[in-house]
């Protein structure tokens, strides 16, 4: 009703500032003059109503925004254009006694009062909107708020906090200069590279065959050479860190993560240091493992693996999306570590017992929590519009021409802010049921959804943020199909340490009591015996039963194929 009642007012006040003009027109000496006064009045208003059909077309076509205020806006520029013309060639319309034209009579006093009153009172409508709408955000704070201390961790005392040990070996690490490994000598970027070289490509929805097999390109990359895990370097630079390797195995080992974040504001400007320090953490732990098993120490080098899968916890305990891939990241990282290190090995119950993964995350889960913390992120962002300075909205419009300029907040939180709020929560609460899907309606639901965001939004914020967060869900399927696999070999293993052979099935009694189910297909993961050993497996993004042949990463575009975890027969000892 609102936004009807400022179509007809803005009319109004048009049609009286043109018969206002008319009037004064209609009083000149000659008819050209007369005219031009007339046109001039009109093309002035005419500007008007297409710099604001202008304004609304740029940001409905060109940032693809549906929001379905193009046509109002046209057509109340052509009511006007309309009106008008009927108006001045009414006015000077020459039908007086003396020639005069009819507008001469017109009361250009009660014409004037009369704008004044029109525009007041539309003022009063648009600040009125304005007003409901701010008084909106206010509300819209408090559920972010809300969402955000929802998924918050707990608190905890400082003696049961990892984050206290963290903190003192994030110290030690030094300036690692983010990440880049500037600081550090070349052996552990090398290092790093070999053991990140299983790393699938960045996922593309759009290049997952769901019941296809898995392509490969026409070009091969030659294979990187094999890393050196004896190598001396870096046996001397794992030393030099023995005092941080021993504070993240500490840290590790706690129960519980607490990070200080400040949850009741968030933000996407809210600073995240420590998740670059347990990436680091992870990888250096990842470095010791197959450098102890290098050494014929596999009992330490399982409990490195055993202080990877912690810190993957702890990283995933906040509920942010930055947090939950490197989760994911270093999780991965110890499932290959660990299928690296027990291949061929005899490890004994005691050897397999700091590897706690029984029961471990649920990175499905994890990605819920992160995308309810990514909407609080996003609700509080728009609610900082109530200010009409609109600079706070500058991390999402990064890269992009400035929308909003200022003056043109009020405009937004009139005609854009509600659209934005019911596409922030209908588009966060579609990604949040992702994870509970099947996987194949997963898939089919996630292209449809990036489709929609991307072809016609319902939000300006919503159309420049949401569409980078649609292959997070699918890190979350492979992952915990990565873990389900780690999950099982070490029971195979635990079976191996008492029977002192591998069990011939998946169940593997006082061990593994139900076989975990494939994430992809919710059927159990399966078992095939090799010429060299065993494979377990899941049928992967792809769906489809590759018996356990894994893609050569060194030609596969997107490994489509099936994920697995392969394990040797051990060596007789001697």
């Amino acid at each position: 009703m609102g936004y009807l009642l400022l179509w007809l007012e803005s009319l109004t006040c048009s049609s009286l500032f043109i018969g206002l003009a008319v009037a004064c027109a209609a009083r000149l000496n000659g008819r050209l003059w007369q005219l031009a006064v007339a046109t001039l009045a009109i093309l002035l208003l005419l500007g008007k109503y297409a710099a604001l059909a202008t304004f609304v077309g740029v940001v409905e076509i060109h940032y693809r925004v549906n929001a379905g205020w193009l046509w109002p806006a046209a057509t109340l520029g052509l009511a006007f254009l309309v009106g008008a013309v009927w108006l001045a060639a009414r006015g000077l319309m020459r039908a007086m006694p003396d020639d005069r034209p009819v507008a001469a009579c017109w009361p250009r006093g009660k014409l004037a009062l009369a704008l004044a009153a029109a525009v007041m009172l539309h003022a009063m409508t648009f600040f009125s909107l304005d007003a409901n709408a701010r008084q909106s955000l206010a509300t819209v704070r408090a559920e972010a708020m809300a969402l955000a201390t929802s998924v918050a961790p707990p608190r905890m005392p400082d003696h049961e906090n990892a984050a206290v040990i963290y903190q003192q070996a994030f110290e030690a690490f030094g300036p690692y200069a983010g990440g880049t490994g500037e600081f550090w000598p070349p052996i552990w970027q090398e290092g790093t590279d070999a053991l990140t070289s299983h790393e699938e490509p960045k996922v593309d929805l759009r290049h997952i065959r769901v019941g296809q097999p898995a392509q490969d390109t026409d070009e091969a990359s030659p294979p990187e050479p094999a890393f050196d895990f004896k190598s001396p370097a870096l046996g001397e630079f794992l030393a030099e860190h023995a005092g941080e390797l021993a504070l993240v195995r500490a840290a590790a080992a706690r129960s519980g993560c607490f990070f200080d974040r400040d949850y009741a504001r968030p933000t996407f400007d809210m600073l995240l240091p420590e998740i670059q320090g347990l990436s680091v953490a992870g990888r250096l732990l990842a470095l010791h493992a197959r450098w102890s098993a290098a050494q014929g120490d596999l009992k330490g080098a399982l409990v490195d693996v055993g202080a990877m899968y912690g810190v993957a916890r702890h990283a995933g305990a906040e509920p942010i999306l930055v947090s939950f891939l490197v989760s994911a990241m270093i999780d991965e990282m110890a499932d290959t570590t660990l299928e690296a290190i027990l291949s061929g090995q005899h490890p004994t119950l005691e050897d397999l017992s700091p590897v706690q993964i029984e029961g471990g995350v649920s990175h499905r889960r994890m990605f819920v929590r992160a995308m309810r913390m990514e909407e609080a992120f996003l609700l509080n962002s728009i609610a900082n519009l109530e200010s009409a300075d609109i600079s706070a909205m500058g991390a999402l419009t990064s890269g992009h021409s400035p929308l909003f300029v200022a003056g043109l907040g009020a405009l937004y939180r009139v005609f854009y802010l509600a659209d934005d709020i019911a596409a922030c929560r209908a588009t966060m609460h579609d990604y949040q049921r992702l994870p509970s899907l099947t996987y194949k309606n997963y898939h089919e639901d996630a292209l449809e959804l990036e489709s929609t965001i991307l072809r016609s939004p319902k939000g300006i914020v919503t159309s420049l943020f949401l569409p980078s967060l649609g292959p997070s869900a699918e890190v979350a399927f492979r992952a915990d199909a990565q873990q389900r696999l780690a999950q099982t070999a070490k029971a195979m293993h635990q079976y191996y340490a008492q029977h002192g052979a591998f069990p011939d099935s998946l169940l593997a009694p006082n061990f593994l009591q139900l076989v975990p189910r494939d994430p992809y297909n919710n059927k159990p993961i399966q078992l095939k015996k090799t010429a060299t050993g065993w494979t377990l497996y899941c049928v992967g993004p792809n769906m489809i039963d590759e018996g356990g042949e894994k893609t050569d990463r060194s030609t596969a575009v997107i490994r489509q194929g099936d994920l697995t975890f392969q394990y040797a027969e051990p060596e007789p000892k001697q």
